[in-house]
């Protein structure tokens, strides 16, 4: 029986996002690890880590003993504490009576169990040949061409259906953040705007007393307003007031109970949340809470951004707070 050795991991702008995974091979045949890797235009973290199983063990010759290294705890439980066996066995129903997620994925894994004997380990980052894979899915993603992305076809099924997307109108990605020194005090808020894989756009702001509410909701107002055309926007914020407010359709309600909230009270930040409203009726706009401080780029660039600005001395006037004090 032939013994392989495969360390895979994956990694992501954001979740849901792009991403790119990639697994190194050893080989009883080679001396030199094969290395393998790929992307995909809007996956999750769990699935781009999957995916990079799957494809590692395409490449083996069945019958073999596979000794799989992953640094992920989802796929790591799932094979070695007999979650997936279970899955299976109850036709792809969780313990808790709800669908498994990522069953397409999980289905072709149990399919290879028939041609493998496979055992995994958890692997944390640390590890130097986990980082070596880790460089390798972190070049693709920051630096590959637009035909290393595929498409991840389940989850875009998955995910047009919550959210139809319309293929005709352009792509855009963007990232949205606020700061504020004291809460009324300076403020700042800043975007990025992602309108292709290889360029972004930085932008800020700033008043000199406000809240850091509003500075969540003015960076997603200036930085929609900046796309010429209507566009399909996946727009990042750490703020959950500014996620929840459209995701769970606040918004909509305030409009049609006039502005008022369920306590019967005026919705806060109201000129900001009337201005943003066409802006979302043009756009078709797809709002991902992330959490902040927590790693990715574009939202702690848009963190630094922010706070520069609400810093500044020469802040003007915010009419919408200071007017109404």
């Amino acid at each position: 029986m032939k013994e392989y050795v495969i360390f895979v991991d994956g990694t992501m702008q954001c979740t849901p996002g792009r991403g790119a995974w990639a697994a190194l091979v050893h080989t009883p045949d080679t001396s030199e690890p094969r290395i393998l890797r790929g992307g995909l235009l809007k996956t999750t973290s769990n699935r781009v880590k999957l995916i990079g199983v799957l494809k590692a063990l395409e490449h083996l010759e069945a019958g073999s003993h596979v000794t799989i290294y992953s640094s992920s705890d989802y796929i790591c439980n799932t094979i070695g504490k007999g979650w997936l066996l279970q899955w299976a066995a109850n036709n792809w129903i969780s313990k808790s009576k709800t669908p498994v997620k990522n069953t397409d994925l999980w289905k072709q894994v149990f399919s290879l169990f028939t041609n493998y004997t496979i055992t995994i380990h958890y692997q944390d980052g640390t590890d130097a040949t986990m980082q070596k894979v880790q460089s390798v899915a972190h070049a693709l993603l920051s630096k590959g061409a637009k035909e290393d992305f595929g498409i991840d076809p389940a989850y875009a099924k998955e995910s047009s259906a919550k959210h139809p997307v319309d293929p005709t109108k352009k792509h855009i990605v963007i990232f949205t953040d606020g700061s504020c020194l004291g809460n009324p005090g300076p403020g700042g808020w800043a975007a990025i705007v992602r309108k292709d894989a290889s360029s972004a756009v930085e932008m800020s702001g700033g008043y000199r007393l406000t809240t850091n509410n509003r500075m969540e909701i003015l960076s997603v107002i200036e930085s929609l307003k900046t796309l010429e055309d209507p566009s399909e926007v996946d727009l990042y914020s750490d703020s959950q007031y500014v996620c929840n407010a459209i995701e769970k359709h606040w918004i909509s309600s305030w409009v049609r109970n006039n502005w008022v909230n369920s306590s019967k009270q005026p919705v806060k930040n109201q000129d900001l949340w009337r201005t943003l409203t066409p802006l979302l009726e043009r756009h078709h706009v797809t709002f991902h809470w992330l959490r902040g401080h927590a790693g990715n780029s574009d939202n702690e660039r848009c963190d630094v951004l922010a706070r520069t600005c609400a810093s500044r001395s020469d802040l003007p006037v915010d009419p919408g707070f200071e007017q109404k004090q």
